[in-house]
């Protein structure tokens, strides 16, 4: 199930106007996306409504992504979203970041949320190898990510991926909602 798009940020190495992930033409990726019924594709602002919707339901607030803050990381060239389709309509989004260190670089799942309608059917997993093969691309040694301690599916998701539980956070999600520091190296 799924298809890869692209990824819409470059580093310096990257040809202007290339994917850093492109791995087939996007006609090519689109049919054969469109035929299993998940596409990938990066999100746009007229994604803003559905995403604000996903985010609702997925994070509390203040956790909760509100409308400015989607928009600058849609809109933010040196940032990874991508947002899944089902059957036509938008099923979650994963954002991903990337960070230059004086060696190396690292990359940061930063967000991922999946509609309720669309959880145990792989998008989750399908967006996080997306992101994963945007940040081989990129040159990125280590991914790390937080996910709040509470949430069992997430961390097993996250654990299938090839990520291992590096600490706990106390009070990272708020008064008494720790988080699970996580990190996987890119081989």
């Amino acid at each position: 199930m799924g298809v890869v798009i692209g990824c819409p940020m470059r580093t310096d190495d990257d040809e202007p106007g290339a994917s850093a992930c492109d791995s087939a033409g996007p006609m090519a990726q689109m049919a054969a996306g469109a035929a299993m019924g998940l596409l990938l594709r990066d999100a746009t602002p007229a994604d803003i409504p559905a995403l604000m919707a996903i985010e609702q339901v997925c994070f509390d607030s203040p956790v909760a992504f509100n409308r400015r803050r989607i928009r600058n990381l849609i809109t933010n060239p040196r940032v990874y979203t991508s947002v899944a389709v089902v059957d036509g309509s938008v099923a979650g989004w994963a954002v991903g970041l990337v960070r230059r260190h004086h060696s190396h670089r690292s990359g940061r799942l930063y967000n991922l949320a999946i509609a309720t309608a669309a959880r145990g059917r792989g998008v989750g997993r399908r967006l996080v190898e997306h992101l994963l093969a945007c940040f081989s691309r990129a040159g990125v040694r280590h991914i790390y990510l937080e996910v709040e301690a509470g949430n069992a599916a997430a961390i097993a998701l996250y654990e299938r991926c090839g990520f291992t539980q590096v600490r706990t956070l106390n009070d990272y999600f708020g008064s008494g909602r720790p988080g699970i520091s996580m990190r996987r190296s890119v081989t």
